[in-house]
Formats: structure tokens, sequence, C-alpha cells
């Protein structure tokens, strides 16, 4: 079975690990901002909105997509009107992560139930506005994130 939900959001990256000295300890540490902290809670109140009390089991195979607002370069009218590969930063491991984060505990018991993990990021598709409605202008960024359950087998021992 496979399970959806899309949240009409700009990606947001995991922050990184970080250390700080106390003398002779270090400790490590995520930072936490409200920023993430939203973000994350997005995703969240998304998974229980659209599968209440829905709590995954067994091996889990994950697709996210995350399409990007579109910056002045990408809106040149030589550039594609539909979604484009996204090659700049935010990295799409520390998007992943962010997701995965938000909905441990919540659409899954752990994220080491995840076997495969499918991303792509891409710019958003360009809309037309304006006074004129000639206007370039990026489409409103989302995500998706689609997580199927176990899948069947044939009888070779692959994937259906």
């Amino acid at each position: 079975m496979i399970y959806t939900i899309r949240v009409e959001t700009q990606g947001i990256a995991q922050p990184r690990a970080k250390a700080r000295r106390f003398g002779n300890v270090i400790q490590i540490y995520t930072p936490t901002s409200e920023r993430i902290s939203t973000y994350k809670a997005l995703f969240k109140d998304k998974w229980n909105e659209n599968h209440p009390e829905t709590m995954l089991e067994g091996p889990l195979t994950v697709h996210m997509a995350f399409y990007m607002r579109r910056t002045s370069t990408e809106l040149r009218r030589d550039a594609s009107d539909t979604a484009v590969p996204h090659t700049k930063k935010p990295d799409i491991d520390n998007l992943a992560k962010a997701v995965l984060d938000a909905l441990n505990g919540v659409a899954w018991h752990d994220d080491s139930q995840i076997y495969q993990l499918h991303i792509i990021k891409y710019y958003g598709n360009v809309e037309f506005g304006g006074a004129t409605g000639k206007k370039r202008i990026s489409g409103e960024p989302f995500v998706t994130v689609g997580i199927q359950t176990a899948l069947a087998r044939d009888e070779e021992g692959a994937d259906v």
C-alpha cells in the first residue's frame, strides 16, 4: 500500500551537527531553530491529517520530491517553463534528513525501517501573472512524500 502527503512549503535542510567544548568535555548537538521546528511540524500535522493513527510497520520504501522556488535566473525567457533539475544548495540529503526526522515516530516507528529511498529535487514550474498576465513567476514550492509498505516479490525474488 502507498501512503502520500503533499506539503505546500519550500524544502529546508536539516542543520548539521555541531560540537562545543565545556572544559574537558565535548558536547555534540544539532542546532534547533523555530524555522526547522515549524517545518517539521508541517509534515507531522499533514501526516496526522491524512493518515490519522497510522503507524507503518515492516520495511518501507520512501519517495520524496522537492519542488523548489525558482530564482530570477531560472525565470529567464529562455528557461524551460516546466520543472527542471535543481542543482544548487540545499543539498538533497539534508532536505531528506529533515523530512525523515519529522516523520520518525509519526509515520513509522524508526527510520531504520526504510530500506529504499528515492529523492528528486526540481525547480518548480513557471507560472504567468502580473498586470498583463505575461510576467514569468515561480510556481509555489511544495514537497511530496510517498511511503510504500513492503513490496510483493515475483518467483525470482525481484520487487514488483
